[in-house]
């Protein structure tokens, strides 16, 4: 189960999202299917993969996707196990 990082700041513009990482300052920003699997936090691997796939992404691609994503959120300091 993934959560989102407390020290995330998040500004939601109803098509996607804007994610501050307050504590590097860096901004990301998430495109629909991101912002639907970024408010289906606490989530894991096959939650947002049901979001991927829901969004008209492949099956066998939608497992990969979400491993990924959720891997680079990690590394950015962006999520946290929880």
């Amino acid at each position: 189960m993934w959560t989102p990082a407390p020290d995330v700041l998040v500004t939601d513009l109803e098509t996607e999202v804007v994610l501050l990482q307050a504590g590097s300052g860096e901004m990301f920003q998430l495109n629909a299917s991101g912002r639907a699997a970024w408010f289906a936090f606490p989530t894991d691997t096959a939650g947002v993969a049901a979001i991927l796939i829901k969004h008209g992404a492949p099956e066998a691609q939608a497992q990969i996707d979400a491993d990924a994503w959720l891997n680079d959120l990690h590394t950015r300091g962006l999520i946290q196990p929880g």
